[in-house]
C-alpha cells in the first residue's frame, strides 16, 4: 500500500514538471499540425493515368478533352498538363491554327513535364500542335493523320517514331488490357492490313509481362521480328506519305532513340539479351527506316546523332526540360527549311540529324 501511494506521488510530481514543457512546446506542436496539414492541401493531386484516357472505338483509346491536372509519374513527381476541346495536349494552339502537327505516342505528348516545358510549347515563332497520345503505336497515330487529313493542307507534319516500342506494337493487338489496332501480315508477303474489328471497351482476355527491352535487342539485330517489324513499318510510312501527298502537306519521320541506345552501359545490356550478342546493332533501326524513308522519299532525322543522355529523365525514359528544348530547336529548324523558299526538305535535313 505504502509503495502504491508513493508510485502515484511520483508520478504526480513527473506530470507536474512537465507542465511547462508542454506549455513551451505547445505553440510549435500547433504550427507544425497546420503546416503538414496546409501543405497537403495544396500539394497538387497526381490523377492516375486511367482516368485521363477514355474509350474510342476506333483509336483504342485517346486523351480526355478539357483538361488541366497532375498526372501521375511511377519513379518521379507527377507534371501539370492541359488538353484542348479535342484531347490533344495544350489548350493554346489547336489543329486548325496550327503549322506544324507532331503525331505519335507519349513523346509526341510530352510526357514528364509541364506545359509551359513541353516542345510544343518554347517557340513562339512556330505553331506546334502536339498531337500525341500516351501508348499509342504507329498505327493509331496513322489513323488519326487520315482522320484530320482534310485540315493538313500547308502544314509541316511531323512523324515521331520511338524505337523503344513503337516498331514491336504495331504487330500486336492490345498494350495490357487495352486493346488497340494493329497490322496484319497478309499471306506471308509484304502485304499488310490494319486491324480494328477486336475494338472494343472489353479488356483483352491475355496479357504478357512487358519484354520492351527484349524486342528492341532483337530489332537491333538481323531476326524474324526485325524484318517483320520494318516491312510493316514501311507499310505504314507509305500510308502515311500518301495521306499527306493527298492532304497538300510535308511529312517528315523523325525517329526516336531508346536511351539505351546512347548509353554504352545500355547498349551493353541490350546485347546481352540475345543469343548471340555480336549481332546486336544499336543503328540498324535507323539504318533501315532511313532505307525505307528514302525509298518513299520522306525526309528523316534520327535523334540518336542529336541527344545526349541528359536529355532523358532518370528513371523514365522520356525526355527531361533539357531534352525538349533540344528537340523544340530541332523541330524549329525543320520548319525553318520547309518554309524557305526553294528548299529541298528531304535534303536540307541531312544537315539536321
Amino acid at each position: 500500500m505504502i509503495r502504491t501511494v508513493l508510485a502515484f506521488i511520483a508520478a504526480l510530481f513527473g506530470m507536474l514538471l512537465s507542465v511547462p514543457i508542454i506549455v513551451v512546446g505547445l505553440p510549435f506542436w500547433i504550427v507544425t499540425f497546420f503546416t503538414n496539414a496546409f501543405s497537403w492541401l495544396c500539394e497538387p493531386r497526381s490523377t492516375p493515368w486511367q482516368e485521363l484516357m477514355e474509350y474510342h472505338p476506333i483509336f483504342g483509346w485517346k486523351n480526355k478533352a478539357n483538361l488541366c491536372t497532375f498526372a501521375a509519374m511511377q519513379n518521379t513527381e507527377g507534371f501539370h498538363f492541359t488538353t484542348d476541346s479535342k484531347g490533344w495536349r495544350g489548350n493554346k494552339i489547336n489543329i486548325e491554327d496550327s503549322n506544324m502537327i507532331v503525331f505519335g505516342d507519349s513523346f509526341a505528348f510530352g510526357y514528364g513535364v509541364n506545359d509551359r516545358d513541353c516542345f510544343a510549347e518554347l517557340n513562339p515563332h512556330v505553331r506546334i500542335k502536339a498531337a500525341g497520345v500516351c501508348g499509342y503505336n504507329m498505327v493509331q497515330s496513322l489513323l488519326w493523320m487520315q482522320r484530320l487529313s482534310p485540315g493538313l493542307k500547308g502544314k509541316l507534319i511531323v512523324w515521331f517514331i520511338f524505337y523503344g516500342n513503337d516498331l514491336y506494337e504495331n504487330l500486336i493487338p492490345n498494350q495490357g488490357n487495352y486493346r488497340m489496332p494493329f497490322v496484319r501480315n497478309l499471306n506471308g508477303n509484304e502485304c499488310w492490313e490494319i486491324v480494328s474489328d477486336h475494338i472494343s471497351p472489353d479488356k483483352w482476355f491475355y496479357t504478357l509481362e512487358s519484354q520492351n527491352d527484349i524486342r528492341l535487342a532483337e530489332i537491333c539485330s538481323p531476326s524474324f521480328l526485325s524484318e517483320r517489324a520494318f516491312s510493316a513499318c514501311e507499310f505504314l510510312i507509305g500510308k502515311g506519305k500518301n495521306t499527306c501527298d493527298e492532304a497538300g502537306a510535308q511529312m517528315v519521320v523523325v525517329a526516336i532513340p531508346e536511351a539505351l541506345q546512347i548509353r554504352p552501359s545500355g547498349l551493353k545490356y541490350l546485347a546481352s539479351l540475345l543469343s548471340d550478342p555480336k549481332s546486336f546493332d544499336p543503328d540498324l533501326p535507323d539504318k533501315k527506316v532511313h532505307e525505307i524513308c528514302n525509298k518513299l522519299d520522306v525526309p528523316f532525322v534520327a535523334l540518336k546523332k542529336i541527344l545526349k543522355d541528359s536529355d532523358y529523365l532518370v528513371g523514365d525514359v522520356h525526355w527531361s526540360k533539357k531534352g525538349n528544348r533540344r528537340v523544340a530547336e530541332i523541330l524549329y529548324n525543320i520548319y525553318q527549311k520547309y518554309f524557305s523558299n526553294g528548299t529541298d526538305l528531304k535534303r536540307e535535313l541531312h544537315s539536321v540529324g
